[in-house]
Parts: C-alpha cells; sequence; structure tokens
C-alpha cells in the first residue's frame, strides 16, 4: 500500500513537470550556464562523478518531500526510506549509463571530449523556482563543428539547474 502511494505521488510530481522542449524565446541564466559549463568539465575530464555531483542529492530529495508531506500523510517515512533504496539502485546507475553512452557517442562521432568548448546554452522558462523539470540544450564545439548536449527533463531545485538522465548528444 504505501509503495503504491509513493510510486503515485511521485509519478503525480514527475509526471506533471514533463515537457517537450521548445527553445523558442528561451534564455538563460547564470546558474544554468554555470551547470552547462560544469557538465561539459565532466565530460572532458571522464569523470562519472563529477556528473552525477550534478544531480539533486538525497537530501535534496527528502527536503523537497518533507514540503510535500501533504502527499504522503503518514507514510513520509516509508516514501522517503523507499526513495532512498531507488535513489541509490536505480537512479545512480542510470545516470552513470547515461554518462558513459553519451561519452562513447560523442567519441564515435569524433568528438574530442578534451577539447571541447562550450559555445551557449539555451533552456525553457521554468515556472517554479523550488522545483520544475524544463528542456536544457548545450552547444559546444569540438574541431570546429558545433554539437548539442540536450537535456529533455532537466530539473530546477531551488533556483539552481541539476542534470538528469534523460540527456541525448546531437
Amino acid at each position: 500500500m504505501k509503495t503504491t502511494i509513493l510510486l503515485s505521488a511521485l509519478s503525480l510530481t514527475v509526471s506533471s513537470f514533463t515537457v517537450i522542449p521548445d527553445f523558442s524565446g528561451s534564455t538563460s541564466t547564470p546558474s544554468s550556464q554555470e551547470m552547462a559549463k560544469k557538465m561539459l568539465a565532466a565530460f572532458q575530464h571522464s569523470s562519472q562523478q563529477e556528473y552525477t555531483s550534478l544531480f539533486p542529492s538525497l537530501t535534496e530529495f527528502h527536503q523537497f518531500m518533507v514540503q510535500q508531506a501533504n502527499i504522503y500523510g503518514e507514510f513520509l517515512n516509508d516514501a522517503k526510506r523507499d526513495f532512498a533504496a531507488d535513489y541509490q539502485k536505480k537512479t545512480l546507475p542510470a545516470l552513470a549509463e547515461a554518462f558513459d553512452r553519451i561519452a562513447d557517442e560523442g567519441k564515435k562521432k569524433g568528438i574530442d571530449w578534451n577539447s571541447i568548448q562550450f559555445v551557449q546554452v539555451e533552456h525553457e522558462d521554468i515556472r517554479d523556482q523550488q522545483f520544475s523539470m524544463a528542456g536544457f540544450s548545450i552547444v559546444f564545439k569540438s574541431n570546429e563543428k558545433e554539437y548539442r548536449l540536450v537535456l529533455e527533463k532537466a530539473l530546477v531545485m531551488n533556483g539552481q539547474w541539476k542534470v538528469t538522465q534523460f540527456i541525448r548528444l546531437m
């Protein structure tokens, strides 16, 4: 029962923020540029750890769950425990896999990750600085050719942009 409530609450929260990226009229913010440059640095350094450090910590998610305690009711502590298990067993490995997949795809496309150069960042407007999801795109160059890293569902938590495992290389 509590697992059903946890999954339902998280599903409602995440699905309510599912978006199709539309970068028309988008602008970059200091936070978005900072995250974009840190993401590129993670690929330059071939560092999964740098990439996953740009994802919200378990503590940040737990704080958000506490702020939404009315959704969880008496099952808040159970939900936090279940979420922590999924975070460790599923989410963090998915982030690492996404990083490796993009690094490998880039090598196959001829990207020299050591020499990539940041060009710009674009993102959708965000509605809620506390918690939101939005399309996010980083334009970068390698060997004078432009590429794009697209996070279809970048997170914004407390005004800070965060990475997710939903990433594509274009």
